[in-house]
């Protein structure tokens, strides 16, 4: 039994010494930045949708007063609960930070999209992509010198500011982030997720001041820096305004159905 377990102690060893040498290459690491994003961006997109139809039904007397004091009440309040808390785990689990490598690896999280960005050789990957992007096929640019003298330089120099921004974004955002991760909108919530939603805690701190609207208040931030994220490495420029609209008509049209059947 002792060699047993002695021989799989070993091969677990040198299965982790293994895993600790396979280092990504920079451009996995820069293909998965954009996966990473994407996946954020349909987390907060979710987030929206989600925040639609909680709002749709707390905050508007006309839905509220429906089930007010009628056998369905309970049903109402479980209902908005259950997409409060949904709100909640949907934003702060873009902020979760794993202290396994391995899990880590495998989070798809705002901390983790940092700790890659933090690495120049995955910013260089990146910025090759963007050069590629934005710079127009020989033939335009040939084509567009004949009848633009000049038309070349300008081209490169722009793609080049194009680049140039790009990096310097990147270092702005990694900045930023510190003061986004430090929210007390995410302190708050994150316990509330922590005690309540993920597990369930005997002794509740009741020190927490976390309120309605603290989760549609870190919606709100999270989504900008996504935006600003998306822009600079997706060159996807969307504030989410018509999703938001999309969401709140659904929503609106959603509960009006059920107030009025």
């Amino acid at each position: 039994m002792f060699k047993l377990v002695r021989d799989w102690l070993i091969k677990l060893l040198v299965k982790s010494t293994e895993d600790d040498h396979c280092e990504i290459t920079p451009n996995e690491k820069a293909t998965k930045v954009i996966h990473i994003l994407s996946i954020l961006d349909a987390q907060i997109r979710h987030a929206y949708e989600v925040k639609a139809y909680f709002c749709r039904a707390a905050y508007q007397n006309d839905v509220r007063e429906y089930f007010d004091q009628t056998s369905a009440a309970p049903g109402y309040n479980q209902i908005t609960i259950s997409l409060y808390y949904d709100l909640i785990m949907t934003v702060v689990r873009m902020f979760d930070k794993l202290p396994n490598k391995i899990h880590a690896e495998n989070t798809a999280s705002l901390p983790e999209l940092m700790l890659l960005l933090k690495d120049n050789n995955t910013v260089e990957v990146l910025k090759e992509h963007e050069l590629t992007a934005r710079t127009l096929p020989f033939d335009q640019v040939t084509a567009q010198e004949k009848i633009e003298p000049g038309f070349s330089s300008l081209h490169k120099r722009k793609v080049q500011e194009s680049v140039d921004h790009m990096e310097a974004e990147i270092t702005q955002l990694i900045k930023d982030f510190k003061t986004l991760s430090g929210s007390h909108y995410l302190r708050g919530l994150r316990n509330i997720r922590n005690e309540l939603l993920a597990h369930t805690a005997i002794n509740i701190n009741d020190k927490n001041v976390t309120r309605y609207g603290d989760a549609e208040s870190l919606l709100k931030l999270t989504s900008d820096f996504i935006i600003r994220l998306n822009a600079v490495i997706r060159r996807l420029n969307d504030n989410y305004g018509k999703h938001v609209d999309r969401c709140t008509n659904s929503a609106n049209d959603y509960w009006l159905m059920v107030i009025t059947e």
